[in-house]
Formats: structure tokens, sequence, C-alpha cells
């Protein structure tokens, strides 16, 4: 999801707050999962230390995060130099408006 939606922004700020929101309640999700893991599994595998859901659950959201945040940087350097390229084409084409310029004044 994080890899299929980089070109919308808004979604993956959502996206991102999201699962950090999930990461951070883990503590909770992992308390509740294991008064109640009979309801979906066979054997209990909610600790009281968390290493199951820290793993299975808050790793792989916490890289995906990560993946959010790296091609945000790689968008923002990219935009930064269509801007530097674009700032360079105009000053270059200013600098060669006013030498056509001056060069037309002292023909006059």
């Amino acid at each position: 999801m994080a890899i299929l939606t980089r070109n919308h922004g808004n979604f993956q700020v959502v996206l991102f707050f999201m699962l950090l929101l999930l990461v951070y309640f883990s503590e909770n999700i992992n308390e509740v999962a294991s008064h109640h893991w009979s309801l979906f599994s066979r054997q209990q595998y909610f600790d009281n230390k968390g290493m199951f859901i820290s793993l299975l659950f808050s790793v792989p959201i916490l890289l995906n995060c990560m993946i959010m945040m790296a091609s945000w940087l790689w968008q923002s350097s990219q935009l930064m130099i269509r801007l530097k390229r674009a700032q360079l084409k105009q000053k270059h084409h200013e600098s060669l408006n006013g030498a056509t310029e001056t060069m037309s004044s002292k023909d006059d």
C-alpha cells in the first residue's frame, strides 16, 4: 500500500499516521489479544513483554513507514532539482535577453 500510493500525498499522510497509531497502541492490542487469544488461536502467542506482536505486527508497520519517509525524501529531492534547473534556465534566459538588449541599445 505504501508503494502503490506513493503519488497520492494526502492519502499517504493519513496512512502514515494511522500506521504509527497502530504501533503506538500495539501494547494495548497485545493486552487485549492475550486475554482473548482462545477466540482466534490455538496457542497463546501474546506474552507480557510483547515480543510476538512487536516482531510480527510493529516491525513490518515501521518498515512501511520508513519506506514512505524514504519516498517522500526522494520526491522532495527530485522537486528541488527540478526547481533549481528551472531557476538556472530562467537566469540564463534573462542574461541572454539582457545582453541582446544592451547590444541593441549600443546600435542605436
